[in-house]
């Protein structure tokens, strides 16, 4: 017969594979959503200025560099305080155009259903 702390173990390595497999699913979801992430983000090089703001809506800040180029810079959170974030930031030259777009946070991310040029979706 076996004891009932055999069985109690048992029990917890079959839960704990569960959540392994949760979290390997996790993980390897995240990055197929990452590529979609870069092909979205790349896919306003070209595009005017308003261009990006009528998609995002209104900047967090605009910095305007020696160059006469300006940053866009979108600061996305889950809420106040949120270890979730996304920071976009896009390169706009004197001719309004999106030249360059870089990305930092853990919850960079779109919903990979829409298509390319119908927006952003974070967190």
């Amino acid at each position: 017969m076996i004891s009932a702390a055999k069985r109690w173990r048992g029990a917890c390595f079959i839960r704990g594979m569960k959540y392994l497999i949760l979290l390997a699913l996790a993980v390897f979801s995240g990055c197929a959503t990452d590529t979609a992430f870069r092909e979205v983000a790349t896919s306003y090089v070209g595009k005017d200025s308003d261009y990006v703001v009528k998609r995002l809506g209104a900047p967090t800040s605009v910095f305007a560099m020696n160059s006469g180029n300006k940053i866009l810079t979108f600061d996305r959170a889950a809420y106040a305080g949120s270890p979730y974030t996304c920071v976009i930031r896009f390169e706009i030259d004197k001719n309004s155009s999106v030249i360059e777009v870089n990305w930092q946070g853990n919850s960079c991310h779109t919903d990979v259903n829409r298509p390319s040029t119908e927006g952003w979706s974070w967190l």
